[in-house]
């Protein structure tokens, strides 16, 4: 399930500070964009099949967490770019149930970042707690 392009979040709607806590994340939710702090990136991994694998955790200025988990290219592609402890605006990514044997984080929900996920850098202004 791919989202229409016109449902792309737009650089403006990046710089307003229209953030979506990631309490109010499910599956329904659409266009959103969260605003989140990295509180932990782990290492790329090589899956069985030989795919990659890249595991984040995300924290809101509400002190909600969020597991973030990029697959193959994605994993390629973003690891390099995202770091620990840095705040980043997230869009464009799958919302999930979470599966609670592959995730420490405490929450019903996880999110599938793709390729096409926008993901940029947030100017750090205190509001999110390391």
């Amino acid at each position: 399930e791919y989202s229409k392009p016109n449902s792309v979040p737009k650089v403006e709607d990046l710089a307003s500070n229209n953030y979506m806590p990631i309490k109010a994340l499910n599956t329904f939710a659409r266009d959103w964009i969260i605003k989140a702090r990295i509180s932990n990136k782990g290492d790329i991994k090589t899956t069985r099949n030989g795919g990659h694998l890249l595991k984040i955790e995300l924290v809101d200025q509400y002190g909600t967490q969020i597991e973030g988990t990029f697959f193959n290219d994605s994993a390629k592609m973003f690891a390099e770019i995202l770091e620990e402890n840095k705040v980043y605006l997230f869009s464009n990514g799958n919302v999930k149930m979470a599966n609670k044997k592959f995730t420490s984080v405490r929450n019903d929900f996880s999110i599938v970042f793709e390729k096409n996920s926008l993901i940029h850098e947030a100017k750090d202004d205190g509001s999110i707690t390391t």
